[in-house]
């Protein structure tokens, strides 16, 4: 941080530091703004890029899952034979546990950035808020698809799917059913749309980080003395970069 310069008390140093504050104020607002309205404008146009990927994801596979828990529903009820009733059962169960944790538990990025543009004015601070959740939200959804932990509980939730048939039905459509389970989840973590991760990194790498460096300055009081030469009492500008 550098001291350029500093202003004593009367009616130079008076003006002086008017001129200060007002480029102390002005200055960074007209960057802060610009800034703002960059940011607005990358997230608006990522989140609506990414939109349509997201919901066919979505509803795509709560069509597939809603199709599986009725064609096994139907078996169920239409099929007289204890195990296949049980491994259909077990499937329709299974379908019907995927399609409710897919509704209830929604892609955070699925209505793009209307999100944004409904929480407030354009230009506002609220879409700008509204706006980094959104993205926030969307990346952390797809980046946890993609975790062991993740992968672990399709494992083990289809692990457990598989033991009701084997402790109620045939042990063959057990393992059957336990591997297309496991299957058919890492199909849908490994389709879950990653666009959001790499859109969050571009948006922190191109604002936050670059909104930590470069030239700014604020007001600081300057206390001197009275002896030795050395200024009194005054006002400085702090320029930091």
């Amino acid at each position: 941080m550098l001291m350029l310069n500093r202003f004593s008390r009367g009616r130079p140093g008076r003006l002086m530091r008017l001129l200060a504050l007002a480029a102390a104020l002005v200055g960074p607002a007209e960057v802060r703004a610009e800034n703002e309205v960059e940011r607005l404008e990358f997230l608006e146009a990522r989140l609506d890029e990414r939109r349509d990927r997201i919901v066919l994801w979505q509803d795509g596979w709560s069509a597939v899952y809603g199709a599986a828990a009725a064609f096994h529903g139907t078996r169920m009820l239409t099929n007289s034979d204890n195990d296949d009733q049980v491994a259909n059962g077990v499937a329709m169960l299974r379908g019907l546990t995927a399609l409710t944790l897919m509704r209830v538990r929604p892609h955070a990025g699925r209505h793009g950035a209307d999100p944004l543009r409904a929480a407030g004015p354009p230009g506002s601070e609220a879409r700008l808020a509204a706006g980094e959740a959104t993205l926030a939200a969307s990346a952390h959804r797809a980046a946890r698809a993609r975790t062991v932990r993740r992968h672990l509980a399709n494992v083990g939730a289809n692990l457990v799917f598989g033991g009701l048939i084997l402790a109620f039905g045939d042990q063959d459509d057990a393992l059957v059913s336990t591997l297309m389970g496991i299957a058919g989840g890492e199909a849908v973590l490994l389709s879950s749309p990653q666009g959001p991760v790499s859109d969050l990194l571009a948006y922190r790498t191109r604002f936050v980080s670059r909104g930590g460096s470069g030239l700014s300055w604020h007001l600081a009081p300057w206390r001197g003395g009275t002896g030795g030469g050395v200024a009194p009492n005054g006002l400085a500008i702090a320029v930091r970069f």
